[in-house]
């Protein structure tokens, strides 16, 4: 396991433009949280997983064009992103709860420990299961 991990976070060009896309998704996130919760005061954890929705769908059209540089069918593809996707915010949503709620982090903060943890977790996961066969 430890070796597959170290496998992928080796391919340096992937993970390069996977951060480049997963950046552009955490953008998408957090404009998506400060809009929500600063300006329209919606609770703070749905306007989270709201933008970690949003950010999904930048994200997929990232790494499927520029990241893994896949021609596979968008129905299979995105069905498989959208599955760790939702994994992902399952995590996301769990981990920024506490740091928010229970630690009192303030909720910027909270999610930006959220998306460094979930960050790991969904470049393996893409990597070795939605675009196994991007080489």
């Amino acid at each position: 396991m430890l070796q597959l991990a170290l496998n992928a976070f080796s391919r340096t060009g992937v993970l390069i433009r996977y951060m480049i896309g997963g950046g552009l998704g955490a953008i998408t996130q957090f404009a998506t949280l400060t809009l929500l919760h600063k300006f329209l005061l919606l609770d703070a954890t749905l306007s989270s997983a709201i933008g970690f929705c949003l950010a999904v769908v930048v994200n997929y059209t990232f790494q499927y064009h520029m990241t893994f540089k896949s021609d596979g069918a968008h129905r299979t593809l995105f069905r498989r992103f959208t599955t760790v996707a939702v994994i992902g915010l399952t995590i996301n949503t769990s981990i920024f709860w506490v740091f928010h709620t229970i630690f009192g982090l303030h909720y910027l903060l909270a999610q930006v420990g959220a998306t460094g943890i979930v960050f790991g977790f969904n470049y393996l996961m893409n990597f070795y299961y939605t675009f196994r066969h991007h080489e």
